[in-house]
């Protein structure tokens, strides 16, 4: 497994399965939104954000998280695997509400250089939208996979964990024989 590309809706939980993937199979962890907006999150024009994509995807190696609707296709499209997080429009409405009350002011770790957290309607507007509005391209993008890329869907917090369970290294036999074991 080389490169994973993890997509969903904002608050879906993305960037923590990013970093919780990268640290079980050491692939070097790219979050789209550093790279995508500049400070106070104004994002990059378009042909250069889609320079910069080609760039981070032409890697070798990856964990991708985000979204970005526009430039999925040529992501998922050099994935082994993608990771869906289908998850109910209110779970991620509450985690990025919590996110906000939480983090207000603050940069999150996932977050672009100069962009602070802040209540921003037109986001709460879009996450409350994903579902109806971006999810079906995004649903279209996924069917249309290479064969070989293997799909995930994560609908719940018990999937995450099977799917980190796959990528966990077994403990180390034990060393007393069976026939000891007496």
């Amino acid at each position: 497994m080389k490169r994973i590309a993890i997509l969903g809706c904002s608050g879906s939980g993305k960037s923590t399965l990013a970093a919780r993937l990268a640290k079980l199979v050491d692939l070097p962890l790219i979050h789209l939104d550093q790279h995508f907006h500049r400070p106070d999150w104004k994002a990059r024009p378009p042909e250069e954000w889609a320079y910069i994509h080609a760039e981070l995807i032409a890697r070798d190696r990856w964990i991708i998280d985000g979204c970005y609707g526009g430039s999925a296709t040529a992501r998922t499209q050099r994935a082994d695997m993608i990771i869906w997080f289908d998850l109910p429009t209110h779970v991620c409405l509450y985690r990025v509400v919590k996110r906000i009350i939480t983090g207000c002011g603050k940069r999150r770790f996932d977050a672009a250089p100069g962009c602070r957290e802040r209540f921003d309607l037109e986001f709460l507007l879009y996450v409350l939208s994903f579902r109806r509005r971006k999810a079906p391209r995004l649903l279209k993008i996924l069917e249309d996979r290479p064969v070989k890329t293997e799909l995930v869907i994560i609908c719940n917090n018990a999937d995450i964990e099977m799917l980190l369970s796959r990528f966990k290294t077994p403990r180390s036999a034990s060393k007393t024989s069976p026939e000891n074991a007496l």
